[in-house]
């Protein structure tokens, strides 16, 4: 990725640690940078949508076996079955539009990272209009708490040469 070396290595570094929330606003290169980080790790992909967001765990749909547990049990088994097909390894949990998670898919999101099952992976667009957002993923944000943040912004600044800055807790924008 060309210019985005201080920032793929950060997010690359969070994978390595707990996971991390990449957010800036659209077109800026969010999901492209999310993808490079995961590189060769083992990884689920998840696309939240509107339309998936109107049905319980919508986002994560597509990896759920049929014959899944009710909804009580949902993450439990989700979780215990990600341990049994990556014995060893935390898969990279790859959630892209994080912005628009299901409250049930948001709870799962925070499950896999504070049980260390999967290092999440989420992008997040801003500002977004979401006014029935997830509170799950403003509590994977709490310093002591599952990720690190990364914003890109489009920096316009000197000139507009459509450079990307990063921002992170305890960091300066570069």
């Amino acid at each position: 990725m060309v210019g985005r070396g201080e920032e793929l290595a950060f997010v690359r570094a969070a994978l390595d640690d707990r996971g991390c929330v990449v957010a800036g606003v659209a077109g800026v290169g969010k999901s492209r940078l999310a993808k490079e980080a995961v590189g060769d790790r083992p990884a689920i992909e998840v696309l939240a949508t509107q339309s998936a967001s109107a049905v319980p765990y919508g986002a994560f749909a597509h990896l759920f076996r049929p014959g899944a547990p009710g909804p009580t049990d949902v993450i439990p088994s989700f979780i215990q079955r990600l341990n049994d097909e990556y014995r060893g390894t935390a898969p990279v949990a790859l959630v892209d539009d994080g912005h628009l998670l299901d409250r049930a898919s948001a709870a799962l999101v925070l499950a896999l990272a504070t049980t260390g099952s999967a290092r999440p992976l989420v992008t997040v667009r801003t500002p977004e209009p979401v006014p029935d957002a997830p509170p799950v993923l403003t509590c994977l944000l709490r310093p002591g708490r599952a990720l690190l943040a990364a914003h890109l912004a489009v920096v316009d600044e000197s000139g507009g040469d459509g450079s990307v800055s990063i921002r992170c807790p305890g960091r300066a924008p570069s």
